[in-house]
């Protein structure tokens, strides 16, 4: 289910919904949350894809969080930076800080799972407060961009 780099408005819909979830506090804000979330995953089947940069990639520390999930994995990127913030960069790892609009691109693992919906709870727990679930547009590897889920340094949109 792969998306065309043109894909019109999807980095715009992703940057709502990215800002939605740092602060949908009130109640309208939860409502179109929770349609832009239905509209993504009709679009995209964004629920079943997490791209991972950090400890979470196969053959680092916190693989294990998702190496039993059945799946496939891909290779591919995702625009923006990295920077010394977040528990992981204590291992090493910087924080991703998604950029749309950057030249810049970071390398990421994608897992394609369709078991994925029922682990973003234990993931979300795992990942902490300084780090927000995100979707956004991975450029694979080989062609094509799939839109993932991906834990980024909560304070990406400020």
């Amino acid at each position: 289910m792969g998306v065309s780099p043109g894909d019109p408005g999807r980095d715009e819909r992703l940057a709502a919904l990215n800002r939605l979830r740092l602060r949908g506090e009130s109640e309208a804000e939860r409502r179109r949350l929770e349609a832009l979330e239905a509209e993504l995953e009709r679009d995209f089947g964004c629920s079943r894809r997490l791209a991972v940069y950090g400890t979470l990639v196969p053959g680092r520390s916190n693989h294990y969080m998702v190496k039993d999930l059945v799946g496939e994995w891909l290779q591919g990127s995702v625009r923006g930076a990295l920077r010394d913030v977040g528990w992981g960069a204590v291992e090493g790892y910087p924080a991703l800080v998604w950029e749309p609009d950057a030249a810049a691109r970071v390398a990421v693992h994608l897992l394609i799972s369709p078991e994925l919906p029922r682990h973003w709870e234990r993931l979300d727990a795992f990942e902490g407060e300084g780090y927000l679930r995100i979707l956004v547009p991975v450029e694979v590897d080989g062609g094509g961009i799939e839109v993932a889920n991906l834990y980024a340094v909560r304070a990406f949109g400020k």
